[in-house]
């Protein structure tokens, strides 16, 4: 009686420590998994935010020449009607 007693402890402390084993194995790769999905989430937050800088600047670009060619032609139509401009 005594025997199974202390085999049934045995093997339950052998299968907890089998089970805590894997259970921290299991918990080392969820870690692990959780820090590559966060790093490609930065990257991916980050390169994205790149490819909006270079959009946006793009633009901005694009505003500034066409700001640069609409005050020429008010320049150009105030020079060639600039007296004619005035009575009106």
């Amino acid at each position: 009686m005594k025997r199974q007693i202390f085999l049934g402890i045995a093997f339950s402390v052998l299968a907890a420590n089998v089970f805590a084993a894997d259970g921290s194995e299991h918990l080392k790769q969820f870690q692990t998994a959780q820090v590559s999905v966060q790093q490609v989430a930065q990257d991916s937050v980050a390169s994205d935010g790149a490819d909006h800088l270079n959009a946006f600047r793009t633009a901005e670009r694009g505003a500034l020449s066409i700001d640069l060619k609409n005050a020429e032609t008010v320049a150009e139509v105030r020079s060639e009607f600039g007296s004619q401009y005035q009575r009106y």
